[in-house]
């Protein structure tokens, strides 16, 4: 099953500053949509952050790590028993065994610049123990609560 994951971070700051600044995640602030795409469908949901920040040096992305609260995922598009089978299923061993790894973790590695508050990134995601290189584009954006940061990023799930 193929997953895209839309992660849309609120990050906590008085102002954009100079110098290196830590942006600590804003949980209640912060989403993950997820969509699965199988033969046959797809289905869609969200997991919520548990935690997380960002690195930015001068106003631009140096690094970031997050973890995912993976027994938080939910799915949107069922409803009632058919709902609650497929997250259940998910929380199982067959998928993200959450019991077992109740988190999931993201660690930025490397950052380009791609342009005004755009990046290629590269980082290390670890689901169910299993750590993998990843590569994807993040949009950053100044707003007057501080910053917020966009991310799509295309994982295998059964790698």
């Amino acid at each position: 099953m193929i997953q895209t994951i839309f992660l849309a971070l609120g990050l906590m700051t008085s102002a954009p500053s100079e110098g290196v600044t830590t942006l600590k995640v804003n949980a209640t602030e912060s989403q993950v949509i997820w969509k699965g795409a199988k033969v046959g469908g797809e289905h869609t949901g969200t997991v919520s952050v548990k935690d997380g920040s960002l690195q930015m040096e001068n106003g631009k992305l140096m690094g970031g790590e997050f973890t995912i609260d993976m027994t938080t995922i939910t799915n949107t598009d069922l409803t009632g028993e058919y709902k609650g089978k497929l997250e259940g299923h998910l929380k199982s061993d067959d998928f993200f065994g959450v019991t077992k790894f109740p988190t999931a973790n993201l660690k930025v590695t490397n950052v380009i610049p791609q342009g005004p508050g755009s990046y290629k990134v590269t980082g290390n995601i670890t689901i169910k123990g299993t750590t993998k290189e990843i590569k994807f584009p993040v949009t950053v954006t100044s707003t007057d609560q501080g910053y917020e940061a966009l991310a799509a990023i295309t994982i295998d799930r059964s790698e």
